[in-house]
């Protein structure tokens, strides 16, 4: 990743305690597996989390903003 893409995700999409682009993929990927079946999140989230950290699938910024936060809106 490059300098400015750091700088860009720390300014805007970094909540506390996050310090990195992995940190972004664990707390979208946890607000996201929370609308699938139990049985299902944790085979859900490992499929959505290697797609994010592996830039396959980048979800909107709205999502990468709001989601583990209190409005949820993805």
């Amino acid at each position: 990743m490059t300098d400015n893409a750091l700088n860009l995700l720390k300014k805007n999409y970094f909540k506390e305690n996050e310090n990195c682009w992995e940190d972004v993929c664990k707390r979208v990927c946890t607000a996201i597996v929370r609308a699938e079946d139990e049985r299902d999140r944790t085979d859900i989230y490992k499929y959505f989390y290697s797609m994010m950290t592996n830039m396959e699938f980048i979800p909107s910024s709205p999502c990468l903003m709001n989601a583990g936060t209190a409005s949820q809106q993805l």
